[in-house]
């Protein structure tokens, strides 16, 4: 997870080439008519290849909790052999990070783990100021970061459902890594702790990320 690098391209105006759409995950371009009616595709390039992987899609069926793109590449793909309309390409339930303030300075500790097994843990009072340019070389920056995304999500995005709330919708870190959102409340509704999980496959068998905020 810390290690994954993710790359976006762009048109110049020289191109023949134009925008059409541009996520977090991939772009889309057309290509400029010759003739009109313009007959041509689209032309959708990205590098998020593990996304697109069977590990991501494929098993959409077998998996308790499948990716928010799992479930929607299975939309648009019933929608092809369908000849209906097709489906955006960003699913609606899958938020990217966004900027804002939030009270996570609350939440002063952290742990990873990996397949079950801590890897790192620790407290924020080490961490270096800045966002970090990779997670490789400052994980706890890295780790704060996406803590602070992860507050502005849910205080945008999920409200409390009791005392454990568990988001319906996910949140896309800043990295195009797709979380599924869990936060616990104090008696008198504050952010007590918060659980990020990030599953490779949807089954669980492999490549499963947790990351736990606390106190």
């Amino acid at each position: 997870m810390l290690r994954d690098v993710r790359v976006v391209t762009m048109v110049l105006p020289t191109s023949v080439l134009r925008d059409h759409q541009t996520d977090p995950l991939f772009q889309s371009y057309t290509v400029r008519p010759t003739t009109l009616p313009r007959t041509s595709g689209f032309l959708t390039v990205g590098f998020s290849a593990d996304q697109f992987s069977d590990d991501a899609v494929g098993e959409v069926w077998e998996g308790i909790r499948p990716s928010s793109l799992g479930r929607h590449r299975e939309r648009q793909l019933a929608a092809a052999l369908a000849g209906e309309d097709f489906l955006l390409p960003f699913p609606e339930k899958l938020h990217p990070s966004g900027a804002g303030s939030s009270t996570s300075a609350s939440l002063p500790a952290f742990a990873v783990f990996e397949d079950g097994k801590a890897v790192l843990t620790g407290r924020f009072e080490h961490a270096v100021a800045g966002t970090p340019r990779s997670p490789s070389e400052n994980p706890v920056g890295y780790l704060a970061d996406l803590r602070q995304h992860a507050m502005v999500f849910i205080e945008a995005r999920c409200p409390s459902a009791g005392k454990t709330t568990t988001c319906v919708d996910r949140l896309l870190g800043p990295d195009a890594i797709e979380w599924a959102v869990t936060w616990v409340a104090d008696d008198i509704g504050k952010i007590e702790a918060v659980e990020l999980l990030h599953e490779r496959r949807f089954s669980g068998l492999g490549s499963t990320v947790n990351v736990v905020f606390g106190q």
